[in-house]
């Protein structure tokens, strides 16, 4: 379902990549919806897997040996999207804390394999919940953005027709709303609020090859004003820093926000990739590359090695040695997922951007997903989320594993 847009972007890599494995293993779904959910799929081997610090200050894509530091372990929790019969909607996109939740993000739009389950890992009862029985009528949800006391979450590819595109918003003890209201929404990436505004981006089907485009609504999404229109372009993304708000686009560079016009601004440097999400660390906007898709997760050639930053003036980038996947902006630093197609990598930190450059960068341990793994997954076994909670970190991988480490000690 509407991946007429995406195909005609990435025709030529599609051509250039060997197609994905069909094979899939059987899975037998839960009833659809339940209250609770209980992973029903878990890989072979449930070994513990573990994560070993380095002294390297520059992960290497072949790692030489380094002095051992203490080993952090991982547990397996489980495969949260289990209840679907397709492995491919399992590819954790993203992973949200929003109070004592950790939300996960899950799907696959290329392969059409939604509806979408809102679930989230409950913290104090160690479980997973099926939220209010909520399902997204969307293909998968990319990602979850918090904004105030609310939870957002955009439609990355809707069930319905294409006339309008889907947000989601849910406040902290209330249910989950969903808004179809986005016109020639076909794809939405990124909802949220600026001000006492609405705020969307995503794309369209506009011809010959689809546009990309900001929406702005003053009246709580009833109607949306197409704010900023880019012809051929498709994915977009936003950001707030100093009450300013920019929408980062995939060739277009980014643009920011004048009374009711966006205008062009320096907020990329001069070699960028598409923008997937971001946060805020020390009033500086760090910008995560997009790695979604199917070809992204199983192949290196499409995974960006680079961060980027925005201080309000300046951008610049670092350059790591291996894929970013995701990043959190914690109290003790910077925490930067970085890792390979194969299941392995490292996650590094930077408690300051002194010199924005990557001596900020000191890795802190470095983990390994292989054991264990489903060869036939058509998504691969990329790592592709990260959370940090009350010193544990939680990563998800494009296999639908979610993986949780031993109590961490900055």
């Amino acid at each position: 379902m509407k991946n007429t847009i995406i195909l005609m972007l990435i025709l030529g890599i599609v051509a250039a990549c060997s197609p994905a494995p069909t094979a899939t293993p059987t899975v037998t779904p839960s009833p659809l919806p339940t209250n609770t959910l209980t992973p029903t799929q878990t890989p072979t081997t449930t070994a513990t897997a573990t994560a070993t610090a380095t002294s390297t200050v520059v992960p290497t894509v072949t790692p030489t040996a380094t002095p051992t530091l203490p080993v952090l372990g991982f547990d397996l929790m489980g495969v949260p999207a289990s209840y679907s019969p397709k492995p491919s909607h399992w590819t954790i996109n993203d992973l949200q804390l929003w109070h004592d939740r950790l939300y996960v993000a899950h799907g696959d739009l290329y392969n059409n394999t939604g509806p979408v389950r809102a679930i989230y890992f409950d913290l104090a009862s160690e479980r997973f919940v099926h939220d209010d029985n909520f399902i997204f009528d969307d293909e998968a949800i990319d990602k979850f953005r918090v904004q105030g006391d609310t939870l957002f979450a955009a439609g990355a590819d809707a069930k319905e027709s294409w006339d309008f595109g889907n947000m989601y918003s849910k406040r902290w003890d209330a249910k989950w709303i969903k808004l179809r209201t986005i016109p020639r929404g076909v794809h939405v990436w990124d909802v949220g609020l600026f001000g006492q505004s609405l705020i969307a981006t995503g794309a369209t089907d506009q011809q010959p090859s689809g546009a990309m485009v900001a929406w702005l609504s003053t009246d709580n999404g009833r109607t949306w004003k197409d704010s900023l229109v880019l012809p051929g372009q498709l994915r977009g993304s936003f950001f707030v820093l100093g009450e300013r708000l920019f929408v980062t686009t995939g060739r277009a560079g980014c643009f920011v926000l004048e009374g009711n016009t966006f205008v062009k601004a320096n907020c990329l440097p001069a070699r960028y990739d598409d923008v997937y999400k971001n946060v805020i660390f020390n009033d500086n906007a760090v910008l995560v590359p997009y790695t979604y898709g199917v070809i992204a997760y199983r192949s290196n050639q499409y995974n960006s090695p680079r961060l980027y930053f925005f201080d309000g003036q300046t951008p610049w980038l670092v350059q790591f040695d291996w894929p970013v996947r995701d990043v959190v902006s914690a109290k003790d630093g910077l925490y930067v997922l970085l890792g390979r197609t194969s299941g392995d990598g490292f996650v590094m930190r930077a408690r300051t951007l002194a010199c924005r450059c990557i001596q900020d960068f000191t890795p802190v341990f470095r983990f390994d997903f292989q054991e264990g793994q489903d060869s036939t997954h058509p998504n691969g076994h990329t790592v592709l989320s990260l959370e940090y909670v009350d010193n544990r970190f939680y990563i998800g991988l494009a296999d639908g594993r979610l993986f949780r480490s031993k109590p961490y000690k900055p």
